[in-house]
This record gives structure tokens, C-alpha cells and sequence, in this order.
């Protein structure tokens, strides 16, 4: 996934988040939980999203202070910017970007199954 930088808050702390609970075994349940509250994602909801998936605190704390997060972050910015990603979700179609259509008849039509 890709951090997003927007108003009111940038959402590089719970893809940090994230990338820990996945090394918890945990991504999946914080993934469901921050994607429920995407509109609220300030560094305090953060962290009640990361209590509410059972993220273990100590091992947290460990991963958010190491380079890890960070690298990967860099590493997934690197890649979106070698495909030409210009925004998320991106769709790709015969290794084409594409815009996604809106409902299934525009889904039908892209894929040639009318």
C-alpha cells in the first residue's frame, strides 16, 4: 500500500503499523480495523487501532523505532514510481494502467465480456 499524504492526517504511521502487525502475524486485523477508520487515522487512533488488533506493545515499539517500516515504505514509494502509479487503488490491464470503471458493466466492457 501506498502512505498517502493528505488533509488532516498523512497515513505513513499506520502503514508503519501495518508493516509491524504484519510481523506479529496480526496484518490482517489491523489492516480490517484502519481501513473501517481511515477517516481518523491520527497518531492517537493509531494507536488504539494497534490495542484493538492485539498488537503486542513491546514488540511494537521495537519495530516502529527500527529502520524497517521506514525501508519499506521507500522500497513500495520506489516501485509505485517505477510503474508510474499515480494513485491507489491502480488497475492494470495487459501491463497498462487503467482507470478502474465504476460498476460491473464497465468492468464487462473493459474485459471484453459483453
Amino acid at each position: 500500500a501506498l502512505p498517502v499524504a493528505r488533509f488532516p492526517y498523512h497515513t505513513e504511521l499506520s502503514h508503519d503499523y501495518g508493516y509491524c502487525a504484519r510481523a506479529q502475524g496480526k496484518y490482517q486485523a489491523y489492516a480490517a480495523l484502519a481501513f473501517q477508520n481511515n477517516n481518523t487515522l491520527s497518531p492517537t487512533a493509531v494507536e488504539r487501532l494497534g490495542v484493538e488488533a492485539g498488537l503486542d506493545s513491546a514488540a511494537l515499539a521495537t519495530c516502529l523505532t527500527s529502520d524497517k517500516p521506514k525501508t519499506y515504505r521507500e522500497k513500495v514509494r520506489q516501485l509505485a514510481e517505477t510503474l508510474d502509479i499515480k494513485s491507489v487503488p491502480a488497475v492494470f490491464l495487459n501491463n497498462e494502467q487503467i482507470n478502474p470503471p465504476d460498476n460491473v458493466e464497465g468492468w464487462k466492457e473493459v474485459l471484453g465480456l459483453n
